[in-house]
């Protein structure tokens, strides 16, 4: 059995080997590897759209999710719209310019992912991926917790 300390660890390592491997994309794209993967999340998450939908499901602060998105749309990768139905709404579109950053970003994941689980069997891969769902589950339930 794991230690606690060999837990969070892990989580750790597995934040610090992503943010290695997309250190030169952020730097070539002139982003945070936060912003990236706010990109990432929009690509990927086609109907959160607006700043409190992201902050929401992606558990940041408001005034961070502000500061990387003011830095995508004047870097060009995002465009922020008024809703037409609501005014103090803004719509966030990732723009074209956007896409190979985007496609470059999942290219990087996929490799991470192929290498994190390089020596496991697809029925363990199956079993992790069942497992990480019901910890995400749970983590979401004690975060509430704490509100």
């Amino acid at each position: 059995m794991l230690s606690n300390f060999d837990f969070l660890e892990l989580y750790k390592i597995a934040v610090e080997v992503y943010e290695k491997r997309i250190e030169s994309l952020c730097k070539r794209a002139n982003l945070a590897s936060q912003a990236l993967s706010l990109l990432l999340f929009l690509s990927t998450n086609p109907d959160h759209k607006t700043a409190k939908e992201i902050c929401s499901r992606q558990n940041i602060k408001a005034n961070l999710i502000s500061f990387h998105i003011n830095n995508l749309v004047k870097e060009g990768y995002l465009v922020s719209e008024k809703s037409a139905q609501d005014k103090r709404k803004c719509i966030l579109s990732i723009t074209s310019k956007a896409q190979p950053l985007i496609e470059e970003s999942n290219k990087i994941l996929e490799k991470y992912r192929e290498e994190f689980f390089s020596n496991f069997s697809p029925s363990e891969v199956e079993t992790y991926e069942s497992c990480f769902n019901s910890l995400r589950a749970n983590l979401l339930k004690m975060k509430k917790g704490l509100n």
